[in-house]
C-alpha cells in the first residue's frame, strides 16, 4: 500500500505540476512520465482499491490499446481527480480526433470559465490522448436525476442548473466557439449533494465536438435527442449557436419534467425490435411535432408562466425567433 501511495503521489506531480507546457505535447510511449502514470492506472485497476474506472478490470495490459477509459485517481497531495484516457486505435473513427481538440482547448485555458471543467495537464502519445480533470463529485445531471432524485428537480433547482449551463455556453459563444453537444451527461454536479442549492458548482464538460464557428464541418454532430430541427432539414445541416440553444432548451425542459421533449415510452422496445426506427421517429417528432407538455400539461408538475415562456423560446423551430 505504500508503494502504491508512492506511486500516487509521483502521478499527482506529474500530471499537475508541468504548468510549462503550453501545447498539447506529443510523448513517447516509452518517456518515464507515460509509464508512470500507466503503471499507476494499471496498478490501480487491478487493486481496484483507491480508484474507480468506467473499465472494468481485466487484462491491464490491453487498456492502452484499444479502450477509452475513465480514472478516478486520488492522492494526499492533489486530492481527487481524474484520468481520462483515448486510444488511437478506438471504436470511433472520430474518437482519437475529438479527444486530441477537447485536450488541447481546455489544457491552452482557452475555454477557462467558473462554469467549465478544468483540465490540469494533457499530453498525447504514440498510443493514445491523456487529460487529467477536475472530478466532480456529484456526477452528471442525469445519474443525479435518476440515482440520487430519482425524479425531476425542483424549480428553484433547475433554475441553478440552467443559470451555470447557459453562463457556460454564452461565455463560448462570446469566446468564437460552440459546444455541440450539450446534454444532461456532459452537464457536471461538482459536489455530492442530495438537492442543487445556490451554493452549489455546476460546469460543462466534453469537449470533443467544439469547434471555433468558422472550423466547422460540413457535417451535423451532437446527440439524437438533443439536435435542433434546421440540423434534420436545412439546406446546410451545421451546428450554430441557435442549435446550442435548442439543446440547452432540451436539457432545461428534461430537467424539469423529469422526461425528454421528443420522447416517448415505446422508445426502448421498438429500438429493440427494428434498429434505426427510434432514430426516424424522434427525427421526426423534433421536425414535426411539438414537445408534449406544451400540448397537455403534466398532472403532477406545474411549472411557472416564465418557466415555460422561456422553454418555448428556446425550443422555437424557427431557429431565427430562438
Amino acid at each position: 500500500m505504500g508503494h502504491k501511495k508512492h506511486l500516487d503521489k509521483r502521478l499527482g506531480s506529474v500530471l499537475l505540476d508541468c504548468r510549462h507546457m503550453s501545447l498539447l505535447p506529443s510523448l513517447r510511449d516509452d518517456d518515464p512520465s507515460v509509464k508512470l502514470i500507466r503503471s499507476t492506472i494499471r496498478k490501480v485497476l487491478l487493486d481496484n482499491t483507491s480508484s474507480k474506472s468506467e473499465s472494468a478490470p481485466g487484462d491491464a495490459s490491453e487498456i492502452f490499446r484499444s479502450k477509452s477509459a475513465v480514472w478516478v485517481c486520488a492522492n494526499e497531495k492533489h486530492g481527487t481527480h481524474v484520468v481520462k484516457y483515448t486510444p488511437k486505435v478506438s471504436e470511433s473513427i472520430h474518437a482519437n480526433e475529438d479527444a486530441q481538440r477537447e485536450a488541447a482547448l481546455l489544457f491552452s485555458k482557452v475555454l477557462e470559465h467558473p462554469n467549465i471543467i478544468r483540465a490540469f495537464e494533457a499530453f498525447e502519445t504514440t498510443s493514445g490522448t491523456y487529460m487529467c480533470l477536475e472530478h466532480a463529485k456529484g456526477g452528471d445531471l442525469l445519474n443525479f436525476m435518476t440515482e440520487v432524485r430519482r425524479g425531476q428537480l425542483y424549480e428553484t433547482e433547475a433554475r441553478i442548473v440552467a443559470k451555470s449551463v447557459f453562463t457556460a455556453v454564452d461565455f463560448m459563444h462570446k469566446t468564437g466557439y460552440l459546444h455541440c453537444d450539450v446534454k444532461l451527461e456532459n452537464v457536471l454536479i461538482m459536489e455530492a449533494y442530495q438537492q442543487i442549492h445556490e451554493n452549489s458548482i455546476i460546469k460543462l464538460s466534453d469537449f470533443g465536438f467544439s469547434r471555433r464557428v468558422e472550423d466547422l464541418p460540413n457535417r451535423t454532430m451532437g446527440s439524437l435527442e438533443y439536435a435542433a430541427p434546421e440540423l434534420y432539414t436545412g439546406p446546410v445541416r451545421r451546428n450554430s449557436e441557435k442549435s446550442d440553444v435548442w439543446a440547452c432548451g432540451v436539457v432545461l425542459y428534461t430537467v424539469i419534467f423529469c422526461e425528454m421533449p421528443f420522447a416517448s415510452d415505446d422508445d426502448e422496445d421498438e429500438e429493440i425490435k427494428v434498429p434505426g426506427s427510434t432514430v426516424r421517429r424522434i427525427s421526426q417528432r423534433i421536425v414535426h411535432g411539438r414537445p408534449l407538455r406544451f400540448q397537455r400539461a403534466h398532472r403532477r408538475i406545474h411549472p411557472s408562466m416564465p418557466a415555460m415562456e422561456l422553454l418555448k423560446e428556446m425550443l422555437d423551430k424557427n431557429a431565427v425567433r430562438r
